[in-house]
C-alpha cells in the first residue's frame, strides 16, 4: 500500500475568519493582533457564554454532547455546529434562542 505524501509547508502568517485576527512568525517569536482590543473581546467572550449559559438552561438536550464553557465557543457558529451533533438537539429552539439574542 502506497501511502499519499505529506506536504510541509512554511507559512509566514495566518489571517482569521474575516479578518478578525492574524497571527504571523518574525523575529524568532509569534505575533499576535486583533481587530478588536482585548476589553471588546472579552465583552463578547462574556455575552457568547451568556448565550450558551441560556441554551443549556432551556434545552436540556444541548447537554449531550455538551458545551463546555471551559472550552469556551469562539462563535455563535461554534455553538450551533456544536449542538448540531446530537440527533435528538431540538435544533429549531436552538436556533431560534441565538436569533433572539441576536
Amino acid at each position: 500500500m502506497v501511502r499519499p505524501h505529506r506536504a510541509h509547508v512554511a507559512v509566514n502568517a495566518v489571517v482569521g475568519e474575516n479578518g478578525a485576527f492574524y497571527f504571523f512568525f518574525s523575529e524568532g517569536k509569534l505575533h499576535k493582533r486583533f481587530l478588536e482590543n482585548w476589553a471588546e473581546r472579552a465583552q463578547k467572550r462574556a455575552r457568547l457564554d451568556g448565550i450558551a449559559r441560556r441554551i443549556l438552561a432551556e434545552v436540556p438536550a444541548a447537554r449531550s454532547p455538551p458545551i463546555s464553557l471551559t472550552a469556551r465557543p469562539t462563535s455563535r457558529s461554534t455553538i450551533a455546529k456544536t449542538c448540531r451533533r446530537s440527533r435528538s438537539m431540538p435544533a429549531q429552539r436552538i436556533a431560534q434562542l441565538m436569533r433572539e439574542a441576536g
